[in-house]
């Protein structure tokens, strides 16, 4: 059985989803790792903006972060406006 998914939680933007719930999206969760390599960043500092509220970040059920493909992509592309 698939877990629900919770609310997002506005200080800080964390839904928890499971490997289910993955599946049936067409948007990828990606690790911070990957996420932070795409920025140029740590991992530390991808957390930093998720707590900042730059970012949402999805919790696996053993409470890893993960990001979607299109929230990095999207920051991604304001970033690069802005610069």
């Amino acid at each position: 059985m698939a877990k629900t998914v919770s609310t997002l939680i506005p200080a800080n933007r964390t839904e928890t989803v499971d490997s289910t719930s993955q599946r049936d999206q067409s948007d990828r969760l990606i690790p911070p790792r990957e996420a932070a390599a795409r920025f140029g960043v740590s991992p530390r500092s991808l957390r930093r903006w998720h707590s900042q509220g730059l970012i949402r970040a999805k919790r696996t059920v053993g409470g890893h972060r993960r990001y979607r493909e299109s929230d990095v992509s999207a920051l991604l592309s304001e970033l690069e406006a802005v610069a």
